[in-house]
């Protein structure tokens, strides 16, 4: 049971760390798309 609970945790950590990842590299790209749109 806590070999599963461990792995679950892992690949729920990855996951977050993936979805940030790609939060993070959405925002930078909408910041390179729109440079000269600062209030």
């Amino acid at each position: 049971m806590g070999a599963v609970a461990g792995w679950l945790a892992c690949k729920a950590r990855r996951a977050l760390i993936q979805i940030e990842m790609a939060y993070v590299f959405f925002a930078w790209a909408v910041r390179q798309l729109r440079p000269a749109k600062t209030r």
